[in-house]
């Protein structure tokens, strides 16, 4: 009976009450409020939050140029491309560093020449370069005894054939041995020699490239290892070692089987593409020209004040293969030859049009050369074949790199108006963000990299995604 007394008086007595039940109402429905946009925003938070990746991709692309450019210990001229790819991923707060280093690796293709019958050919080699381990119990550089056959229902222990790096001796003399000068047919059948001798069925506790050479010095002769992939082609070539700086070591993977005609591989600037020169077949579908958009845009992040990337990105600077009379677009790269021309400059800039080295006219240098090759690559030509003819006919007194700048700018607001509006406003945007950027930061700059990859970068995904849809 109290019990129910209490109830009915808190009936009667309920107008007392009002206030304090509206405000607990109120409370829960902005708390579900806030829960909700949280909800929808995490994957936005989530997206910037990669930007974080960037930074540690600036610093190991710079590495792997030191370390692939002190690698290559003959003569020879060798083209090296790196492969534009935008790496995302998602990432905690701790561990944030290890987390991308296990997962993040870069694609390289070099060029070397093998001479058939006195005639050189030049062949290509693609590679995976991933950050090595710095260091591994010491336990698991010797490999388990061989035991006598028994089955083993509940866990079945991975067996391979090949030792090559069984034990840390073997690996180091063999890796000795290549980086001394001597013939491709006699160093093949030495390292052949070496893999049959070690060759036994035994159960390995980590893969070849897993064990660490303690020596930091040894690296491998990138020229000869890549000769030697035509006749014997190991699962890790071995690995590079950055001494200049950082002493870090970097594992080297081949990326598939070797393509016999390799050597009629060739390469073509995104620049020859837009023009329709060398018979490229045109950059057509918005999804193809979104996605490389994409990946430009995200490289001038991750690669930004290293030896890779020019100050101002043009279309002569990004470049395709054609491999087989097939070109692919899905996979741009940059093009540089080691060792570099005494020459030319580590930046290089260029001339005019679709491809200039663009001077500061109240715009960010490096972003507004971005903004134009965005628009070529939307709009699928060069700028120079996009003029009016008052355009090309506009004369300035001044500067006459700074006139160039000014033609170039005038021409891309009115494509951005009368063409990109139509095909993707939100495209524009992007492009209008950059050309129309007036800052004096630079990309090396955490900051300013952040505020560029979020105005652009996340937009251009955004875009893509729903041009898939």
């Amino acid at each position: 009976m109290p019990r129910e007394f209490k109830k009915l008086l808190h009936r009667l007595n309920r107008k007392d009450y009002q206030d304090a039940l509206h405000t607990i109402s109120k409370g829960i429905s902005d708390l579900g409020d806030l829960t909700r946009q949280s909800v929808e925003l995490e994957p936005k938070r989530r997206k910037r939050s990669r930007a974080k990746v960037v930074n540690v991709l600036r610093e190991l692309s710079a590495s792997i140029h030191r370390a692939l450019r002190s690698s290559i210990q003959c003569k020879d001229s060798h083209h090296v491309t790196l492969q534009l790819t935008p790496q995302f991923m998602d990432i905690g707060h701790e561990d944030e560093e290890d987390n991308i280093l296990h997962h993040i690796h870069f694609t390289v293709a070099m060029s070397f020449d093998l001479n058939d019958n006195s005639v050189p050919r030049r062949f290509w080699d693609e590679v995976n370069i991933k950050s090595a381990p710095t260091h591994i119990p010491t336990s698991s550089l010797t490999p388990s005894r061989p035991t006598a056959s028994i089955p083993n229902k509940t866990k079945r222990q991975k067996v391979v054939s090949f030792a090559s790096v069984a034990t840390k001796e073997t690996w180091k003399s063999i890796t000795t041995f290549t980086s001394t000068p001597s013939s491709s047919k006699t160093l093949s059948q030495a390292v052949v020699t070496t893999l049959t001798q070690h060759t036994t069925n035994i159960p390995l506790p980590v893969a070849p490239c897993d064990v660490v050479i303690q020596d930091t010095t040894i690296s491998l002769d990138l020229c000869t290892t890549l000769k030697i992939a035509r006749e014997v082609r190991p699962p890790c070539y071995g690995q590079l070692v950055d001494t200049e700086h950082t002493k870090r070591q970097f594992k080297i993977y081949p990326v598939e089987a070797n393509a016999p005609d390799s050597d009629t591989w060739s390469t073509i600037s995104l620049c020859h593409v837009l023009a329709g020169d060398n018979g490229a077949h045109p950059l057509t579908g918005l999804e193809t020209k979104v996605r490389l958009a994409l990946a430009i845009a995200s490289s001038v992040l991750q690669l930004s004040k290293t030896p890779w990337l020019p100050e101002t990105l043009t279309s002569q600077s990004v470049h395709f293969f054609n491999r087989g009379g097939t070109c692919s677009y899905d996979h741009p790269f940059l093009l540089q030859s080691f060792p570099e021309p005494v020459s030319s400059p580590s930046l290089p800039t260029s001339t005019t049009g679709a491809g200039t080295g663009y001077p500061q006219l109240n715009q960010n240098t490096t972003l507004f050369a971005l903004g134009i090759l965005l628009l070529e690559i939307i709009l699928g030509s060069t700028l120079d074949q996009l003029r009016e003819s008052y355009e090309s006919n506009l004369l300035v007194f001044g500067d006459k790199d700074q006139f160039a700048t000014l033609r170039d700018s005038i021409t891309a607001h009115r494509l951005l108006e009368q063409r990109v509006s139509l095909i993707s406003p939100a495209y524009k945007t992007v492009i209008e963000r950059c050309i129309g950027c007036t800052t004096t930061d630079d990309l090396g700059d955490e900051k300013f990299r952040q505020k560029v990859y979020d105005s652009v970068v996340v937009e251009l995904e955004e875009i893509l995604g729903h041009t898939r849809l």
